[in-house]
């Protein structure tokens, strides 16, 4: 579950960021997401981490199958 937790909240800070980007449009995205992704660093449950990228390995291979 906190696995969910935490994806749930880097697509939200996505969503932020794109948001923010449409009403700044002079400022590129990709520095919005990084400040979005260094605000998530100060919320405790970011402290210690790590995302696995065998996860997003399994879900590739499971696309280039179909």
């Amino acid at each position: 579950m906190e696995a969910f937790y935490l994806v749930a909240l880097l697509i939200v800070a996505t969503i932020i960021s794109n948001m923010v980007y449409t009403v700044f449009p002079k400022i590129p995205l990709t520095f919005y997401q990084i400040a979005c992704g260094f605000l998530l660093t100060l919320l405790p449950i970011f402290r210690d981490y790590t995302l696995y990228p065998r996860i997003f390995h399994g879900w590739y291979h499971c696309a280039t199958h179909v």
